[in-house]
């Protein structure tokens, strides 16, 4: 509480500092306006990590399969676009895909995510630039204090994860999830270059999910390459380097993975190597 003086001198003070052109603009903000045919689509997201946020992600349900080992590319149908399709949330350990969230309408071809655009500027350079820059998305957030952005082929459950821990939503996180899970999480943070708000967690479910790594060369050793990789984890990029140089039979791949150049293309040289390139 300030004392009776202190308020009036400072009342005095800021009305002293005011020009004749000053004045107080109450006009409402036009995203709030109902002409607007972008915020019809805004009143109702199909999940809310912000109700009160100024942008929408838009993930489509259908996308190609995560990181697909050479024989699940023979095994799984075509789109009519040449793709490998399966549903957004990644498949379980039986390999059948997680069911749909509840309450989703099953005929939109899109999940819609509101989010803040502070906290996706605090948390991540690269969408501070897109939603603070001179290109579309920028001038759409400006202008009508409302942008959508197309997330991409991203999957939706990391992509929650990430938002989540991204808005400090930390009561929604899972204690458990996959390793496939994790690797698109680590995927989504290396993209955004929001590692280090992810990295507390991860470390959480990297050392959770330790005990089964695996013992012979597949798909999972190149996911913990990429995982290791992102989140700096050596002594874990160390074992799964060495795994999949010695166990593979065939020239290693990225799978379309953030994996380091110099394991790929000379996985003959020490691991000590790779590790330090």
């Amino acid at each position: 509480m300030y004392p009776s003086s202190c308020l009036g001198l400072i009342c005095a003070t800021s009305i002293s500092n005011w020009s004749s052109n000053s004045y107080v603009d109450l006009t409402p903000p036009r995203c709030i306006t109902k002409s607007s045919t972008d915020y019809t689509a805004m009143e109702k997201p199909s999940h809310a990590i912000d109700p009160n946020g100024e942008v929408v992600f838009a993930l489509p349900k259908r996308v190609p399969l995560f990181t697909p080992w050479p024989q699940e590319c023979i095994a799984i149908p075509k789109s009519a676009s040449g793709r490998y399709t399966t549903n957004n949330d990644p498949p379980n350990d039986e390999g059948n895909p997680t069911p749909e969230p509840k309450g989703d309408d099953p005929e939109l071809p899109h999940y819609t995510v509101q989010v803040s655009a502070k906290h996706l500027a605090f948390a991540s350079p690269v969408l501070k630039k897109c939603l603070t820059g001179p290109w579309k998305e920028g001038q759409s957030l400006f202008e009508n204090f409302y942008v959508k952005l197309d997330a991409g082929d991203w999957d939706f459950e990391a992509f929650l994860l990430f938002m989540n821990i991204v808005h400090c939503k930390t009561h929604r996180l899972t204690r458990d999830i996959s390793v496939t899970c994790l690797a698109q999480l680590a995927t989504i943070a290396g993209y955004y270059d929001s590692v280090l708000p992810v990295k507390f967690f991860a470390d959480i479910w990297i050392d959770t999910l330790i005990p089964s790594f695996p013992t012979t060369h597949c798909r999972e050793v190149m996911l913990w390459l990429c995982i290791s990789c992102i989140f700096n984890r050596q002594a874990l990029l160390r074992k799964a380097a060495n795994l999949a140089i010695t166990r593979s039979n065939e020239p290693l791949t990225s799978l379309g993975l953030s994996l380091p150049t110099t394991l790929l293309r000379e996985p003959q040289l020490p691991i000590s190597s790779i590790i330090t390139s």
